[in-house]
């Protein structure tokens, strides 16, 4: 029997706008319109740095306002986002500009300190969750500094302000709920089949409580109590623990009401992964709780200090900070060199090596994804383009692009990670015509629209989409030459220090 082609209709808009995100799906749809090249890219984790950058110093100024030299503000701002998590966008060119969504909620610390007005500040957390919800959260990182190092953090006064801070957080957490409310009813009336699309960013909530925050003390407390290694062990998370535990015991016994609530914030800057159907401690989505726990490590280094002479604490202080940026910062250069870009650089590099070829019609290309590999953490560390099929299909085009190659796409078969049969996959444009009928041609070649046949007359009704489409190797003509590009060969041998 005949196997029939299936389709992928679901395009990248559109799923942001379904997991909430509709700030980013419009900032992708313009970024559509100026990134065609790997230049392009390159540009925007530029202009990623830059905000990463900005973020950094706001912060530096942030944590001067407890009376610390600027040597202190500046190593623990330094050790703070030589963190996971925080540069993880850089990897993700495309996605840089999801720094705008700490930037948007930091802002709105800083605005209603200046302003005093609940309205625009909550509706920037909005616009910050509509970027990416768990780095909207980060607004709850400068009250929790607040909480720990404030000077009148006793008086009633700053629990007034506090109180008014808390209330504009929690009403841009209950704005933004509202909308991702209408969107979950759209969903479930007019898209029923894409919840199974989104994977962990679906816009449906947990409902065991209980599994929930098993999951969150075995995994994602176990990653940020690890620090800057991304291959967490249960031990040093134990030792982090019992070092926290201990000191707020021993010296906050009459303030235990500030821990409360500092650990109150902390479970707020993950809201959005509490609350998710799915489970997902991506590092990415550690970053403001990554941050608080920096803010808390060095309270307790810092309590401990406090019981030597004024003159002693600061140099303990600034030798214990600098000693923990060169560690920090080995640390984070070394996951980022050997994980992230030294295998990536070999991925390009025989992508670019074919995309050269002047491809005749009926010529394939077989693309034989790499293995995964055990020292692979999420899709964040020690993971490749090729580990996924849409993006391997989009990371060839790339290459052809980049290399000028305008002969179009040739045949393409591809055998996935773990598997040793291969499919054959075109990319497809279709449109939406004034008839209402839908037409298509394949990607990278100059022909007519053609009818879309009517058994791929499924999935989302858009006006038009870019998708792939899987056919059986059999249905394609013989002929013409044969380009493989084993990467998984290319990678048994790792030479990459795990």
């Amino acid at each position: 029997m005949r196997e029939e082609p299936s389709f992928k209709l679901l395009d990248s808009v559109s799923s942001l706008i379904f997991q909430g995100r509709f700030v980013t799906a419009w900032l992708r749809g313009l970024q559509s319109f100026y990134v065609f090249q790997a230049a392009d890219v390159m540009v925007l984790r530029v202009l990623g740095v830059v905000a990463l950058s900005l973020l950094a110093t706001l912060f530096f100024k942030y944590v001067q306002r407890f009376r610390w030299s600027s040597g202190i503000a500046f190593l623990l701002s330094a050790a703070i986002f030589l963190l996971p998590g925080f540069y993880d966008f850089i990897f993700w060119g495309s996605f840089s500009f999801y720094y705008l969504a700490a930037l948007a909620a930091f802002g709105a610390y800083l605005l209603f300190q200046k302003t005093g007005k609940w309205l625009c500040p909550s509706l920037l957390i909005v616009v910050a969750a509509g970027i990416y919800q768990p780095w909207a959260m980060f607004y709850w990182v400068p009250l929790g500094g607040e909480v720990l190092f404030a000077p009148d953090k006793s008086t009633p006064q700053f629990k007034r302000r506090f109180v008014r801070m808390m209330g504009v957080g929690l009403a841009g957490v209950f704005l933004y709920a509202g909308l991702i409310f209408f969107i979950n009813v759209w969903v479930r009336h007019f898209c029923p089949q894409v919840s199974a699309d989104l994977g962990p960013y679906s816009p449906h909530t947990a409902q065991n409580v209980f599994q929930k925050m098993q999951w969150f003390i075995r995994e994602p407390l176990v990653n940020v109590l690890n620090l800057w290694n991304v291959y967490p062990k249960g031990a040093m998370a134990a030792v982090m623990g019992f070092l926290i535990l201990a000191t707020v015991l021993i010296k906050a016994r009459r303030s235990l009401w500030h821990i409360a609530v500092f650990a109150v914030l902390a479970g707020l800057s993950f809201l959005p992964n509490l609350v998710a159907a799915e489970n997902a401690a991506y590092y990415r989505c550690l970053m403001p709780l990554f941050c608080l726990t920096g803010l808390l490590l060095f309270w307790v280094l810092r309590a401990w200090a406090q019981m030597l002479p004024a003159k002693v604490c600061r140099m303990v202080l600034l030798v214990s900070l600098a000693l923990i940026v060169v560690y920090g910062g080995a640390k984070a250069f070394a996951q980022v060199l050997y994980q992230r870009v030294l295998p990536s650089a070999m991925e390009w590099k025989a992508y670019k090596a074919i995309g050269h070829i002047r491809f005749q019609p009926n010529d394939r290309v077989h693309i034989i994804c790499p293995d995964r590999s055990a020292a692979q953490r999420y899709d964040e560390y020690g993971t490749l383009t090729s580990h996924y099929l849409f993006d391997t299909l989009a990371m060839f085009i790339a290459a052809l692009r980049d290399s000028g190659n305008d002969t179009g796409l040739p045949l393409l078969s591809i055998t996935l990670p773990g598997e040793t049969m291969a499919s054959d996959y075109l990319m497809v444009y279709y449109r939406t015509v004034p008839d209402g009928s839908r037409m298509y041609r394949e990607l990278g070649k100059k022909q007519a629209l053609r009818p879309l046949p009517s058994w791929a007359q499924q999935g989302e009704q858009k006006k038009q989409a870019v998708f792939f489409v899987k056919t059986p190797i059999a249905d394609r003509k013989p002929g013409g030459r044969l380009v493989t590009l084993n990467l998984r060969e290319l990678f048994a041998k790792d030479t990459v220090d795990r």
